[in-house]
């Protein structure tokens, strides 16, 4: 029998596993940074359950990609050809070429030439397969709670 808060723990680590595999499938992991920036938490403090799934800042650019404007940092470019293991001759070159393109149209992400990481959804999916494990653990803590206070009331 879980917890709430194992229920809530086990629905975030679902989720973990669920983006991780998301990126996978999609190419978005080169070094793996990414999920490895992936941390669940799951808290109670006075009856309130608290959960947190946190990771890198730059997870908004996998889910959306990046607009045009400024230009994207070209050491972070030269570490994802890196991460890839792409072969060229000056690399330094590509990454700045990347970089310039990126400013100019904004990332394949962006302009939907590539699929984006589906966060909201994978969100969405998870907390509907695990609503009847949630629903069952908070019933069973109740019912626990309360037996005890009426065994306790009525003695």
């Amino acid at each position: 029998m879980l917890t709430p808060a194992q229920a809530i723990s086990k629905l975030l680590e679902n989720v973990r596993a669920e983006i991780i595999d998301d990126q996978e499938t999609k190419g978005l992991r080169a070094s793996g940074q990414s999920a490895r920036s992936l941390k669940t938490k799951t808290r109670e403090i006075s009856g309130t359950i608290k959960g947190t799934l946190t990771g890198a800042a730059y997870f908004t650019f996998q889910e959306q990609g990046r607009r045009p404007g400024k230009m994207p940092p070209v050491q972070s470019i030269r570490d994802w050809i890196e991460a890839k293991g792409i072969q060229v001759d000056n690399k330094e070159s590509l990454a700045w070429a990347i970089a310039k393109k990126i400013a100019k149209e904004g990332s394949d992400i962006y302009q939907n030439k590539r699929p984006a990481l589906a966060t909201e959804q994978i969100i969405e999916i998870e907390i509907e397969k695990s609503r009847p494990e949630i629903n069952k653990a908070i019933f069973d803590y109740f019912r626990t709670e309360t037996t005890k206070v009426l065994k306790t009331a009525f003695r």
